[in-house]
């Protein structure tokens, strides 16, 4: 409490400063105020000053013009009353000139002596008018001057009444400022020495402030100190807590353990049960009896097991026999299915029980009957079905067989051909699926294609020879003639291959299917099966589906007959005179560099064709042993082995 009682007088006296330090800007805000007024009141006394004394100077001037013309005007009188007095002198002296001409002109004796005095008075008289004139003239000028003197000092004096009334102002005003700025004063340091006594207070409240703030540091402290206290005496609590909590944990465990034990106990008894009563229904339902402890069928299909089993181990695909076992098993499967479909749905176990609480012997006339009917479809379809797949089986077996030797000749055969020197790009792709038995059509055209293609071209080679070159190509054209007849007779080069295997291969269906079982009987052809036993046919169809169909003209026989290239004279002998010498030919003969690639592709040819023979004598991934020793042990132990029925 004393804490925050220490901090709100901490905000209080902030808040005061905070005010303080605005009054304290207001009035330093108001001071330059006061003193820019003052600096203009100044400049305005200033100009005031000046402006007087400025007029004083004019009025010193014109008092100064007002006298010098006053003396003028004096001077001027003085001289009019001169000439008052000169005329009137004059008048007199006319007068007195006029008497003495009265007199004169009876006196004297001649009138020329008059005129001429006359005319001398006269000329005096024009004289005196004339500097009359001008002495009027000037007074009337200096009487003017006078005027407009008078007029001047006038305006100057309420020029000089105005300034002094202006300067009567602004003295008032800046006595008036010079009183505002001491009341400012008065206010300012009134407010400075709040603000004083306020750094003071908050000095004194700082002070306060850090010794609390010592004495909470120290509260702090010893708190901490607390705190770890408690936090050691928490992490024993919890080391104590996580204890109980493992034991609990474990307890937890064996209780769950115990009950899980307990619950499989009471599902491994209500299994024994269960099987307890599936067994005593089974032993009453003659489908379970036929399928349950007869092995007969087993050993009908050992001798098929073992040669599926033989040729796996050869190293050639087996995808049409894995593909027959499963049709069979396809068909074997439809055939119980259909078997067990009317006791399994028409006949089930509660109409049974029903049947036997109403009518025990119409319920055991039932089951005779559907036993009957069980067994006997069991022993006549199922039987028969069943040796017919074995049967099937047996011959695609020896197809395969047939099929696999055949591929083993055309291999021979596609060597020859590459050694003749054929193209590699025609061979390379019979070669690649020449370990594929389901590929043989497809090989067998080809191959016969190549070969009737090597013959046309030695029948036309042989036309552009002698009779005694020609002779030397007839044991050439002899061997690949008996090649081309054999392939001939195994039916394989036609459109539709001849035998079971090729049917099997193209349809999907054991040969038995077609004869034996009607549409219904048999089960639906998995289309991806015949998709995987064709995948040369598959692969062509993509390529020619890819490809654009291009329209031929039949009057047009260059797109079906292409022009034989006229013979070329080459270095050596021709192709067909190596071949029957048994030298190489002569397209291989070229470079160094082509050389030694040729013996390269050789020697991993051997390489490959000794890892065709280990793979052909692996068996169940176990390769065989490296010494020949070893090799004829292993050997001898297997065909000791062999003898035993296991």
């Amino acid at each position: 409490m004393q804490i925050e009682r220490l901090e709100g007088d901490v905000a209080r006296i902030e808040q005061e400063k905070a005010r303080a330090d605005s009054r304290t800007k207001s009035s330093n805000a108001e001071r330059d105020e006061l003193k820019t007024d003052i600096s203009a009141t100044r400049e305005l006394l200033e100009e005031g000053r000046d402006a007087r004394t400025e007029l004083s100077n004019r009025l010193d001037e014109s008092q100064l013009r007002i006298r010098e013309e006053q003396a003028s005007s004096e001077e001027q009188g003085a001289r009019a009353e001169r000439l008052a007095r000169r005329v009137s002198e004059l008048e007199h002296q006319v007068t007195q000139r006029a008497e003495e001409l009265a007199s004169a002109i009876g006196e004297m004796d001649s009138r020329q002596q008059l005129l001429e005095a006359l005319e001398g008075l006269l000329t005096e008289e024009a004289r005196a008018k004339s500097e009359l004139d001008a002495a009027e003239a000037r007074l009337v000028e200096v009487r003017r001057n006078l005027d407009d003197d008078e007029r001047m000092q006038r305006v100057l004096n309420e020029q000089v009444s105005a300034q002094r009334e202006r300067h009567r102002k602004a003295e008032a005003q800046v006595n008036e400022l010079e009183r505002q700025r001491e009341a400012r004063r008065a206010d300012l340091d009134q407010a400075e020495s709040e603000m004083h006594t306020c750094r003071r207070l908050l000095e004194e409240e700082r002070m306060r402030t850090a010794e609390m703030d010592r004495k909470h540091t120290l509260m702090q402290t010893e708190l901490r100190e607390l705190m770890s206290e408690r936090r050691q005496l928490m992490r024993e609590l919890g080391d104590l807590d996580s204890r109980r909590g493992n034991a609990e944990a474990e307890l937890g465990a064996l209780i769950e353990q115990a009950q899980d034990l307990q619950d499989a106990h009471e599902l491994a008894l209500v299994d024994i049960a269960e099987a307890d009563k599936i067994r005593a229904r089974l032993a009453s339902e003659p489908l379970a009896q036929a399928l349950l402890g007869d092995e007969s069928g087993l050993a009908q299909l050992e001798p098929v097991l073992d040669r599926m089993t033989a040729a796996h181990s050869r190293g050639y695909s087996v995808a049409l026999l894995d593909r027959a076992v499963e049709r069979g098993l396809q068909v074997i499967q439809h055939t119980v299915d259909e078997v067990a479909q009317t006791p399994r749905y028409l006949l089930s176990t509660e109409v049974m029980d029903l049947l036997q609480r109403q009518a025990p012997e119409t319920a055991e006339t039932v089951r005779g009957l559907t036993r009957w009917s069980v067994q006997n479809r069991l022993e006549n379809r199922l039987a028969e079905t069943v040796a017919h797949v074995v049967l099937d089986l047996e011959n695609l077996l020896d197809e395969y067989e047939e099929s696999v030797t055949m591929l083993m000749q055309l291999r021979e055969v596609l060597r020859q051909m590459h050694e003749l020197g054929l193209p590699t790009e025609d061979i390379a792709p019979l070669e690649a699926v020449s370990h594929m038995p389901e590929a043989l059509p497809q090989i067998s055209r080809e191959v016969r294609r190549l070969l009737r293609q090597t013959l046309d071209a030695i029948y036309l080679e042989a036309d552009q020879r002698d009779r005694g070159e020609a002779a030397t190509l007839d044991d050439t054209v002899e061997v690949l003639e008996q090649l081309m007849q054999r392939l001939d007779t195994s039916g394989l080069t036609g459109e539709t291959p001849m035998g079971s295997l090729w049917t099997f291969q193209s349809s999907g269906m054991l040969p038995f299917e077609k004869h034996v079982l009607t549409e219904v009987e048999r089960p639906e052809i998995n289309k991806a099966a015949i998709a995987q036993m064709n995948p040369v046919e598959a692969d062509e169809e993509e390529s020619v589906g890819g490809a654009t169909p291009t329209q031929v003209d039949a009057s047009d026989t260059s797109q079906t007959w292409e022009p034989i290239a006229e013979p070329a004279d080459r270095d050596g002998i021709d192709l067909t005179s190596r071949v029957t010498a048994g030298l190489a030919p002569a397209e291989v003969l070229g470079d160094p560099g082509e050389l030694d690639d040729i013996s390269r592709l050789e020697l991993e040819l051997a390489n490959l064709d000794a890892a065709a023979a280990e793979r052909s004598d692996t068996i169940d991934g176990v390769p065989p042993p490296a010494e020949p020793a070893a090799r004829d042990s292993l050997t001898s132990l297997e065909d000791e082995l062999s003898d035993l029925d296991i």
